[in-house]
């Protein structure tokens, strides 16, 4: 059994190509915010790949390492080339190799210029789409090109749509903490369990369970409204008659237990006990044991039984790092008079010290 498990972050050549293309566009659109920025020098050192990708975007410019100097400088700084040495580049030697990004760059342009024809409407379909996971164990932060930052704990995955009008995130499994850029023209929505979480700026953390879905506001507001799927198969998350389940509030938490929904207020240190995940940390203050088990259980394929049934309620409170079992086991055999048993590399059975089951 490991004690410790190493974490690690994976991103996918396709995915870091289209993001790129997002960044160029935006930097072709203007001045970067000091936001902006950051978000792009932080997302350029993720791994070497992000940042040879961007450079080969980029090289019609005059340097990309003069830019990303000067993205640490507070002073605004403009960067200018033409749009005949971008598309040069993109149909010379690298056309190829970014086929799928030029079509995402020509998709935005387009829907950026529509709005100018009198009588057009720009549609509502995806531009990019970026899928970002984390496997058991392992944790996960990065910065969308909008600026939102977005934490994924163990076991989860999400797809990332850029629409023209929306940012739309699919939650596929696991947990997630979103911090939102505020952006009022182009709405956040996170679909999870049939139902679409909307933001403009705020932050909240969703989490898929057997059950439903957990969603839990830790600042500003969003709104709860059911994933209708439209006509043509996909996600309807822009119908502004669409039902309203729920506001939530910040410190409130929602609750998708087969069908059964709960609102409830929750004290802002329970929020941060169950959220420390992303700290590496598990947190439990007056928690059943029952409870703590299913949580440690999160990070590692390790199962622990409880053989005696009425050890479920026992309350538990402490601090461990998330995957590190051995320390749970041992301050419950010191605490509690209780023997945890290796069956094996993937199973412990937990029993009183006193009266161990017949047969154990």
């Amino acid at each position: 059994m490991k004690d410790k498990l190493v974490q690690r972050k994976e991103f996918d050549s396709e995915a870091i190509a289209v993001e790129a293309a997002s960044w160029v566009l935006q930097l072709e659109n203007g001045d970067l915010s000091d936001e902006d920025r950051a978000a792009l020098r932080e997302w350029t050192e993720r791994s070497p790949a992000h940042a040879r990708v961007l450079k080969e975007y980029a090289s019609v410019w005059v340097s990309i390492d003069d830019m990303l100097i000067k993205a640490n400088e507070a002073e605004k700084v403009v960067y200018k080339y033409s749009w005949w040495s971008l598309l040069s580049m993109l149909f010379g030697k690298f056309f190829i190799r970014l086929a799928a990004p030029v079509a995402v760059v020509f998709a935005i342009i387009f829907y950026l210029t529509a709005g100018d024809y009198a009588g057009q409407t720009t549609p509502d379909v995806a531009t990019t789409s970026v899928t970002y996971s984390t496997k058991l164990g392992e944790q996960a932060q990065f910065k969308m090109a909008d600026g939102s930052t977005v934490h994924l704990n163990t076991g989860s995955a999400i797809e990332v749509e850029y629409k023209p009008s929306r940012r739309v995130i699919h939650l596929l499994k696991g947990e997630v903490h979103f911090e939102v850029a505020h952006d009022p023209a182009r709405p956040f929505d996170v679909i999870a369990d049939e139902k679409k979480i909307t933001a403009v700026g705020t932050a909240f953390d969703v989490r898929l369970t057997e059950a439903g879905v957990n969603i839990t506001v830790t600042e500003g507001v969003v709104v709860v409204s059911p994933a209708v799927p439209n006509p043509t198969g996909a996600d309807n998350t822009s119908d502004p008659e669409q039902e309203i389940l729920a506001v939530l509030e910040p410190n409130e938490k929602m609750v998708v237990d087969k069908g059964d929904v709960t609102i409830a207020k929750v004290a802002q240190d329970v929020i941060e006990r169950q959220l420390s995940w992303r700290d590496g940390i598990l947190k439990f203050k007056d928690d059943s044991l029952f409870y703590v088990i299913q949580e440690v259980s999160r990070y590692t394929d390790v199962k622990i039984i409880l053989i005696d049934p009425t050890l479920e309620d026992l309350r538990v409170g402490g601090l461990f790092k998330t995957g590190e079992i051995q320390a749970l086991l041992s301050a419950l055999e010191l605490s509690f008079d209780l023997h945890a048993r290796h069956v094996d590399e993937n199973t412990i059975y937990l029993y009183r010290q006193t009266k161990p089951k017949e047969g154990i």
